[in-house]
């Protein structure tokens, strides 16, 4: 097509464009596949271009079965967009059984003036909807291959809206900025979350809230609630944004279950009161620890035959009242160095 307007313009291409609710479900016996896949959407205009696997215009219920949607290759002189789901504003995506994989294509803006660049890609897009994933239900995310590495490449990308797991339920996210939520929580009372970053950029997992607007009329938002369950980062860090937030925003807070993850940077309160962490470094306004363990290893590396490591927690207020810290660089195949008080004199 030749469309123009910018973004001004959408033009979309799918394999299920759902004007109302939509709940698939595999057979009366929970078995069953689906396969939706999405077109190459070419435009050469500069209108936003869209190829989404499935188009939601009203609530998706994955209830039992096999569904695996793919976004096509989408290109234009401007934003384009690949998306294995894209829920329409106002609606939210339930996987409450079965195994839902979706997956984000290739993406072009041939606009550039130094060139062709890649754009848009995502497993699942939301705005103002929440993703839920329940019971035994499975929710897998990823771009494809050409996407690897990619900075705008998102396993599930939410705006204002939150990501809960609970149950047995499992979430698994594979992307340069594995999972992106923007004036919404993640929850998670069981089941377990693993967020594999790709890429030399990004991040496994960004809460933050909005630098648009008053973020003080948002409400509890921006936050990472464990109770219950397993949450890990694979190879990425995770990032929170604490600017201008009240006390009920931006706040780590784990009452239950098992943290795993690399370093965690940002965030307004980090407080664990149950249940077991282990990361690498927390930079943190306030930290707390009153049940529970947490363990922290900060890695030493080296740079030009020199010797380099950062502080295990870095935050202001610090109150450890129960519980078990564990705090210590890992010198790795390195030789630890022991400081004398001369050594702490001449700093």
């Amino acid at each position: 097509v030749e469309t123009t307007g910018s973004y001004n313009t959408k033009i979309f291409i799918c394999g299920i464009d759902a004007q109302g609710s939509l709940n698939i479900k595999g057979e009366s016996s929970g078995t069953g596949k689906l396969s939706v896949t999405s077109g190459t959407h070419n435009n050469t205009g500069d209108a936003w271009t869209y190829s989404v696997g499935i188009l939601a215009s009203g609530n998706l219920n994955i209830q039992s079965g096999t569904v695996t949607t793919t976004a096509g290759k989408a290109s234009c002189g401007d934003c384009a967009f690949s998306y294995g789901i894209e829920m329409k504003e106002g609606n939210s995506l339930s996987v409450t059984g079965g195994t839902l994989n979706a997956i984000g294509g290739d993406s072009v803006d041939t606009g550039d003036q130094s060139g062709e660049r890649k754009s848009f890609s995502g497993g699942v897009e939301t705005y103002r909807g929440d993703v839920s994933i329940s019971g035994n239900a499975k929710l897998n995310t990823k771009c494809v291959s050409t996407m690897d590495g990619e900075g705008l490449a998102y396993g599930i990308y939410a705006l204002v809206g939150s990501v809960n797991v609970s149950d047995n339920a499992e979430l698994y996210a594979d992307a340069t900025k594995t999972i992106y939520i923007s004036n919404g929580n993640l929850k998670q009372t069981g089941g377990k979350i693993t967020a594999v970053h790709k890429g030399d950029t990004g991040y496994s997992l960004d809460v933050e809230l909005s630098t648009l607007g008053n973020v003080n009329n948002l409400g509890s938002v921006g936050n990472i609630e464990v109770s219950g369950g397993t949450l890990e980062t694979v190879d990425g860090n995770v990032s929170m944004s604490s600017y201008n937030a009240k006390d009920t925003q931006s706040n780590f807070v784990v009452t239950g279950g098992t943290v795993k993850t690399n370093s965690v940077y940002g965030v307004n309160k980090f407080s664990v009161s149950g249940g077991e962490v282990h990361t690498q470094k927390i930079d943190s306004k306030a930290f707390s620890l009153t049940n529970g363990k947490l363990t922290i290893r900060e890695p030493v590396h080296k740079y030009n035959d020199n010797l380099y490591t950062s502080s295990a927690i870095s935050c202001g207020d610090i109150t450890v009242s129960g519980g078990t810290l564990d705090v210590a660089w890992d010198w790795g195949n390195y030789t630890p160095v022991v400081f004398t008080d001369e050594d702490y004199d001449s700093l």
